[in-house]
């Protein structure tokens, strides 16, 4: 029972499983396979083989060169004991020279030798058979040479010699062999396939020239073993070296056999992996086809795998998974067209980019006002550039203002575009998601018919107060001639009454130039005639012209200038009515015994003015709209006052029109702060260091 349910557990369940195991298992009898085949085709390794090999070449060579010493012994002996060879040396007759000559080579040949010579007692040489290499070397008596045979380098060569004397002193015998060339014969006669070197001292000799440069070592096509070995009462190193093709040989039968064995598997693999995986394959490709209908938008397909594997779980899934993305496409797509249907509704044009600033929507309105504005473009053109990469003019102006938006601090921008005689003010805006910058929206609104009322209406306030000039100065001229005649016909009701109009002639001609200034403003006819101004004398200039108003309030003023400030490129008429307006406003909106103080500062980007005055500040409701047209704050002075509304309008409009900038402060109950920053930018001349300020106190 346990053995069942052991095997029971080892059965695959799954179909993966079913695939994967049979292809293991066959990849495990492969690699088994190809491990045995190789490890039998390679049982002795090539060193080991090598060794084994150049190990019995090097005993065999020591061998035959031992023999061949004794060789080169036994015929010098035989040569000094042979009678014909003593008395042919006695007598020296030409018949008993030829014989010496003729025993000697039959010596040489028998033996195999490379040097036989006889010397007479008088050490003349009879016979000196030597190798061609030696004839330079006529005598070898000099050397120093015993009966054993000794190793002698002579001329470069390593020869193996053996020397015997005659009787008495009859005469010398020297043998020997070359050993270079007894290597070469050993060789050849044994059939070695090997290379030997021999080196004895600083001399060295191979059968193979090659091995003679440098240090001969064991490399990828070779195998050399050496060892000591006596000869001759010398010790040289004797060297066998093996070429290894056969042993590769060897490995690469071994290798094929491996191979063979592996292709043999790998078929075996593909047929079977073939039969298995073809019930596999059919289904899903099936399925891959209903995917890919699905994917080009066939909504209605869906899997009809019936099996009872893991196929039909995935064709299962496959329809499930259909079923939520066809609802959400057709959910998807009805908010599309919802939200379409809202877009092409909206009178204003619309336009959104990508990230990149490509524009990607429009709506109904913007094709409207961009087809417009491409029609009056090429009315007015006369050629057309086809080529041109911004075809629309309309476009060509809202681009850049789409990629101010993405390119700058990604905040909001406004400003008017006039397209085909038509005023827009563009809206820019970024498009966040999370904090990814997705895009921009710019918003075109029509504000033609804006625009158009603004400008008759300017005109209207312009030829008004045009208009009332005229009557304003003759009325305030006759005023002016009562005051200055006798006077004193009239009564003091008279007298006031005279007073009355003289002053309400004053408020309507101030408010006739502020309604001149606003309309040149609005229609952008104020010139700037800009040139060094010192405003810290300019400010000095305009306290002291209201002094006179603060000395009747008992009020205080104070200023704070920094000294050494650079002269700024302004428009001096403009400042002095900017100074005027702020000084006036805060006398006029400060109580009786209150404080006015002037601050010029020099800081690292600007030079800052500050007006500050203890009176009675605006409420918070009203601060928005403090720099609107004909507006007024509510306070307990608005109605004692008086006043256009006009003032700070002007201001602000003469403030930015000199590239500076106002701002404000106020708690109400406690006074208002006014700032004009004049950016040095502006400057002249070259900036003084920032001093501290020194203040100068004034009452008033």
């Amino acid at each position: 029972m346990r053995l069942t349910s052991a095997l029971q557990r080892l059965q695959p369940r799954s179909l993966r499983t079913k695939v994967l195991l049979p292809i293991f298992c066959l990849m495990i009898a492969s690699l088994l396979m190809s491990t045995l085949a190789f490890v039998v085709g390679t049982a002795r390794t090539r060193d080991q083989l090598l060794a084994s090999q150049t190990s019995s070449d090097l005993e065999q060579v020591e061998q035959t060169l031992l023999a061949r010493a004794d060789v080169v012994q036994t015929a010098s002996t035989l040569l000094a004991k042979d009678p014909a060879v003593s008395s042919a040396l006695r007598f020296g007759s030409a018949s008993e020279l030829e014989t010496l000559n003729n025993r000697a080579v039959i010596i040489r040949e028998r033996f195999q030798l490379d040097l036989v010579q006889i010397y007479n007692d008088r050490q003349q040489a009879r016979t000196n058979l030597v190798l061609a290499s030696l004839y330079r070397q006529s005598s070898l008596l000099g050397l120093e040479l015993g009966s054993a045979p000794q190793l002698q380098v002579v001329d470069g060569q390593i020869l193996l010699l053996s020397r015997s004397e005659l009787a008495n002193n009859g005469g010398t015998i020297i043998t020997g062999i070359d050993v270079q060339v007894e290597l070469e014969r050993i060789l050849a006669e044994q059939r070695l396939p090997i290379d030997l070197i021999i080196q004895l001292g600083e001399v060295k000799i191979a059968t193979d020239a090659a091995l003679l440069a440098g240090t001969p070592a064991t490399n990828a096509t070779r195998y050399i073993s050496q060892e000591p070995f006596p000869l001759g009462g010398a010790s040289l190193t004797l060297g066998v070296v093996r070429q290894t093709a056969a042993i590769a040989y060897v490995a690469s039968a071994g290798l094929a056999v491996m191979i063979g064995s592996s292709l043999i598997t790998t078929i075996l693999l593909l047929v079977i992996g073939v039969l298995i995986t073809r019930s596999i394959t059919r289904p899903v490709q099936r399925l891959a086809e209903h995917a890919h209908a699905l994917a080009a938008g066939d909504l209605a397909v869906r899997s009809a795998i019936t099996t009872n594997d893991e196929l039909a779980t995935l064709a299962h899934a496959f329809n499930t998974a259909a079923d939520r993305l066809t609802s959400v496409l057709q959910h998807q797509r009805r908010e599309t067209q919802r939200e379409r249907a809202i877009l092409a509704s909206i009178g204003d044009g619309v336009l959104v980019s990508d990230a990149a600033g490509q524009i990607v929507v429009l709506n109904t309105a913007a094709y409207q006002i961009i087809g417009e504005a491409e029609a009056e473009r090429l009315q007015q053109m006369t050629e057309i550039d086809e080529e041109s990469p911004q075809f629309y003019a309309a476009l060509e102006a809202i681009q850049p203002m789409i990629n101010q938006v993405l390119g700058g601090n990604h905040t909001a921008s406004t400003q008017r575009l006039t397209l085909a005689g038509r005023t827009f003010r563009l809206n820019t805006s970024p498009i966040w998601l999370d904090d990814d910058l997705l895009g921009a929206v710019a918003n075109l609104h029509d504000i033609s018919a804006e625009v158009e009322s603004e400008r008759i209406k300017g005109d209207f306030i312009a030829i008004a107060a045009h208009e009332l000039r005229t009557p304003l100065t003759s009325i305030r001229g006759f005023t002016d001639l009562l005051k200055w005649t006798d006077i004193s016909t009239l009564s003091t009701e008279q007298k006031m009454f005279v007073d009355i109009i003289n002053r309400n002639v004053m408020r309507l001609n101030d408010l006739v130039n502020d309604l001149l200034d606003i309309s040149r403003l609005d229609q952008q006819k104020a010139d700037r005639a800009a040139r060094p101004v010192d405003i810290a004398l300019l400010t000095t200039q305009a306290a002291a012209l209201i002094y006179e108003q603060a000395l009747q309030k008992t009020m205080q003023i104070s200023t704070t200038l920094a000294p050494n400030l650079p002269l700024l490129s302004l428009d001096p008429s403009h400042m002095t009515r900017v100074l005027h307006n702020l000084l006036s406003n805060a006398i006029k909106y400060t109580p009786d015994g209150g404080t006015i103080h002037i601050q010029l500062s020099q800081r690292p980007g600007d030079i800052l003015l500050a007006i500050q005055d203890s009176g009675v500040g605006i409420p918070l409701k009203d601060q928005p709209r403090i720099f609107g047209r004909f507006f007024r704050a509510e306070n307990p002075l608005s109605e004692q006052v008086g006043g256009t509304g006009l003032g700070l309008a002007i201001t602000k409009s003469l403030v930015e029109l000199n590239q500076c900038s106002i701002y404000f402060e106020s708690v109400e109950g406690s006074g208002t702060t006014f700032y004009v920053a004049f950016p040095l930018a502006l400057a002249c001349e070259s900036l003084p260091a920032i001093h501290h300020y020194e203040e100068l106190a004034h009452a008033a």
